[in-house]
Formats: C-alpha cells, sequence, structure tokens
C-alpha cells in the first residue's frame, strides 16, 4: 500500500516558472519533501518515482531538466552497493533569486 502523500502546487510554479506536466508534479513534491518532509530535505529519483508512480525513465528526464534551469538541485551519492544515486532537493537560493 502506498503511504499517503500530500502536496501543493503553487500558482508560481506554472505561471513564472512554467512548469507543465510531470515536471510540475515532481518540483512541487520536491518542494514539499525540501520545506515540510520528513527525510533530510531530500528525494532520491527511485522514491520519487516509486511515490508519484512515475516511471524512472521520466522522472531522471524531468530532474535533469529541472537541474538544467536550477530549480533543484542534485548531489551525486555512492551507496553501500558501491551504485550511484541522485539525492534531489529545491534550490531555494536559487529559486528565490528567480521569483522575487
Amino acid at each position: 500500500m502506498r503511504p499517503k502523500i500530500y502536496f501543493t502546487v503553487h500558482d508560481w510554479m506554472y505561471k513564472d516558472l512554467k512548469l507543465r506536466g510531470n515536471q510540475l508534479i515532481i518540483f512541487s513534491y520536491l518542494y514539499a519533501e525540501s520545506k515540510y518532509g520528513a527525510t533530510d530535505g531530500y528525494s532520491t529519483i527511485n522514491s520519487i518515482s516509486e511515490v508519484l508512480n512515475i516511471p524512472d525513465r521520466t522522472v531522471r528526464h524531468c530532474t535533469l531538466e529541472l537541474r538544467e534551469k536550477n530549480y533543484i538541485t542534485g548531489k551525486l551519492v555512492k551507496t553501500k552497493n558501491y551504485t550511484n544515486k541522485w539525492n534531489l532537493w529545491v534550490n531555494q537560493h536559487n529559486l528565490n533569486k528567480l521569483l522575487f
């Protein structure tokens, strides 16, 4: 059973940042997780994919575009089993520059 999740899509996300579709959903989720989440303020591609029921490949593509726009920040981390994973969070500093 999936956990119940709640996040808000703010009007500035689609009006000012011009986000649509999966990018909007993923950004809104990361924004909520970065501000209010029970995690350390970041999410991984796998966790985003699982929680939002969006394919990994789509999440990777959308988060790459969001990173290129400087809306989110990512850090590549090596795990215990020698694989890599991205820790992703909203870049509040850059976001404030863009919006205000």
